[in-house]
């Protein structure tokens, strides 16, 4: 992005749309995967393998949240 810039290319726009979508199919794979290892196969909730799952997956999340609020407010400016 350019700093000197007041609001987004759209350029910028279209790799921002991007990521969010990139990033929801990631995370709907990874509710899949907990699914699948908590629901059908018994795992304890607690395991580490399914830890590091969860952080990954609420990273992505934040990411997609801060990526869409500076969307909404570019599109409130424009």
């Amino acid at each position: 992005m350019d700093a000197d810039q007041d609001g987004l290319t759209p350029y910028e726009l279209e790799i921002i749309r991007r990521q969010i979508r990139k990033n929801a199919e990631v995370i709907d794979s990874y509710i899949k995967r907990l699914d699948l290892f908590v629901n059908q196969e018994r795992y304890p909730k607690q395991e580490t393998f399914l830890e590091k799952i969860r952080d990954r997956m609420f990273l992505l999340m934040e990411e997609n949240d801060t990526f869409r609020r500076l969307l909404w407010h570019h599109l409130q400016t424009e």
